[in-house]
């Protein structure tokens, strides 16, 4: 159900981003082409257009074209002016290097009108009725004194008259493919649509790539992946590409770049844009491209770079159609390979990869139909496919995020399944190990006693003394094996089950309390101590003997090591459901510390194992009781606990 969930949160990603991608393309493709309505069948003798139903397009057929020549308003006004050119659209650049275009518009006086158009890449003056509107670098009829530059044609005027005469003089000896005279007018509300609209899609688009830029330099800072560093500068490159095309935004916060400039980064930013392209889908797709295709790959872009970056801008703009068709052809021949190799296998990469290469067969097929449609400005497609192929990269890198992110959850649950695992085992150790010291512990004591008198016994036998005394020394011994045996067997059964094993039966408090007496006798004499006991009524408690003989003689053990010539009392007193015994010493008592931390395993004042009494403390635990450590009136320890009464 987990995996389900997950599955469809990705499908929700994917399918949010993508509408969204298909949204952008679509709104700039509407920002980039125009989709005014268009008068294309005007000639110059025309009655009065209605513009408030159209905007007119005026190409350079339409204009009456003086090549060789630079006539201003007053040369026409003269007279002085030779007969135009019969075709101004084909023409040799020697030829026409500076020339003159005019038209004659029969316009509504009165009437607010705007001229907008492709920008100038040359040197352009304009003049509507007279008057000089625009002018654009220096136009001159020799290259010395042309000064190039670049802005976005965007006039308004008012005619008096009917007829309005436009004249454009034009200079270019730094481009070699002159565009032509390429206008729109209209009145000053739909041009100024037009124009704005066109604008804002310059900057929608400049500013997706520059996020891209910036999203990938953040995941490169990240995460140190190299793809993300190139699909970064490659978003980059496009970025000053769409800067310096048309409308040429970069012109509002640079409007005196030097056109030498400008135009060497259009050029080279497109063959480092696809490098770095190249460069990153080779590291999404390793391994996919010949080697030695790669290199020369990379070698064809640098050549086209160092061609637009070193060359002379006359050489250049003569071949670079030629050039944009080896970098398109380069592009094809690796988007070849990838898919080739791909297609075979295509189950076996990831849906982010899928996405990235269908982007970048988005923007291959862009590029083939600018190429292609070179000279035509109504349709921009390249700009089309970067959008739509920085998109799918996003989104590419979102299923990637999205991915590593439940690789990361999944992750973290094993290694918290790992850590409990680990825990497990390590408090397993630690019952193992307390497990075994515990037996050692309880098996040390009476092993002790029985050594103990055996030794006795058998000094006894030796010296030929067998009396009374001996074979009570003996019968203990026996009971304490048998003990001894009990307690192994109940520990066997204990390890075959989680539970507590119920053992209980009703035993006599006052025979538990001889018995403990004359089985830790011999531990007494060591210190020269001895054991009394306090039993005034007959007794009886529901347990298992052996665990409340291994309570008593741990008591009485711990005691015994406190002083020197005293007493022990075994105490006990009824109380209404409970036995209370208590086990009292004349010592030198116990500290507030170590009242505190006395049942703590592992902590004891007197350098002995510290286990004792925490299972003193568990055992009178596992029956409902209590047990406690108090002062005596006269000085020594009370330790004091309840057991339950038979019934």
């Amino acid at each position: 159900m987990n995996q389900i969930r997950k599955n469809l949160k990705v499908m929700m990603v994917f399918l949010a981003v993508m509408v969204f991608a298909v949204f952008h393309a679509l709104l700039s493709l509407f920002l980039f082409t125009d989709t005014l309505d268009y008068s294309n069948d005007w000639t110059p003798t025309q009655e009065v257009l209605q513009f408030s139903e159209a905007i007119v397009r005026l190409s350079s057929e339409n204009f009456e074209y003086y090549g060789g020549e630079l006539y201003s308003p007053e040369d026409f006004k003269a007279g002085v002016t030779k007969t135009p050119a019969t075709d101004s659209g084909a023409y040799e650049h020697k030829q026409n290097a500076y020339g003159t275009y005019r038209i004659v518009l029969h316009l509504t006086p009165g009437e607010r009108y705007s001229i907008a158009g492709n920008s100038v890449t040359f040197a352009e003056k304009m003049y509507v009725n007279g008057e000089l509107l625009l002018e654009v670098g220096t136009v001159a009829d020799n290259e010395k004194d042309f000064v190039p530059r670049t802005k976005y044609v965007s006039v308004c005027f008012t005619p008096l008259t009917e007829e309005t005469e436009i004249i454009i003089q034009r200079a270019n000896f730094n481009h070699y493919n002159s565009a032509g005279v390429q206008l729109d007018i209209g009145v000053e509300d739909k041009v100024s649509l037009m124009t704005n609209r066109y604008f804002m899609g310059a900057i929608f688009q400049l500013g997706l790539l520059i996020s891209g830029v910036l999203l990938n330099l953040g995941l490169f800072a990240v995460q140190s992946h190299r793809a993300s560093l190139y699909l970064s500068l490659s978003c980059m490159f496009f970025a000053i590409r769409a800067s310096l095309t048309n409308p040429k935004p970069i012109m509002i916060v640079f409007p005196e770049l030097n056109w030498y400039l400008g135009h060497r980064l259009e050029c080279c930013s497109m063959g480092l844009a696809i490098t770095f392209m190249a460069l990153y889908l080779m590291k999404v797709f390793p391994n996919l491209v010949p080697k030695r295709f790669q290199v020369l790959f990379i070698g064809g872009c640098g050549l086209t770079v160092g061609v637009y970056a070193l060359s002379p801008s006359m050489f250049y703009t003569r071949y670079h159609i030629s050039i944009l068709g080896i970098l398109f052809l380069l592009l094809a021949l690796f988007f070849f390979f990838v898919i080739k190799n791909v297609i075979g296998r295509l189950r076996d990469y990831r849906l982010s990869q899928r996405l990235i290469m269908d982007g970048g067969i988005v923007f291959l097929l862009g590029l083939l139909i600018d190429t292609l449609r070179y000279t035509q400005r109504d349709l921009q497609m390249t700009k089309f496919g970067i959008i739509i192929f920085v998109y799918l990269n996003v989104l590419a890198i979102a299923i990637d995020l999205n991915a590593t992110r439940q690789d990361l959850e999944e992750v973290k649950e094993k290694e918290a399944q790992l850590n409990a695992m680990n825990l497990s085992l390590t408090k397993l150790y630690g019952v193992r190990e307390n497990v075994i010291a515990g037996i050692t512990h309880e098996l040390n004591t009476p092993l002790t006693v029985i050594s103990g008198y055996a030794h006795l016994s058998a000094n006894a036998v030796r010296d030929g003394r067998v009396d009374d005394k001996l074979l009570n020394r003996l019968q203990l011994i026996e009971k304490e094996a048998l003990r001894l045996g009990r307690l192994t067997e109940h520990m066997k059964m204990q390890s075959y089950t989680d539970e507590r094993v119920n053992l209980s039966e009703r035993v006599s408090v006052e025979e538990i309390l001889k018995n403990t007496k004359d089985f830790c006798a011999i531990l007494c004499e060591r210190y020269n101590n001895h054991i009394a006991i306090q039993c005034r009524s007959e007794m009886f408690i529901s347990c298992i003997p052996d665990e409340v003989y291994q309570i008593l003689y741990n008591l009485v053990a711990n005691a015994n090591r406190q002083m020197v010539n005293g007493t022990i009392t075994l105490k006990a007193e009824s109380e209404t459901d409970r036995v209370r015994f208590a086990c009292i010493d004349n010592g030198k008592g116990m500290t507030e510390e170590t009242k505190w931390r006395v049942f703590e395993v592992g902590y004891s004042p007197d350098g002995s194992s510290g286990l004792g009494l925490p299972l003193v403390k568990e055992i009178v635990e596992s029956y409902g009781g209590t047990i406690h450590v108090t002062d005596g009136a006269k000085g020594g320890t009370i330790v004091s606990f309840t057991l339950p009464k038979a019934e």
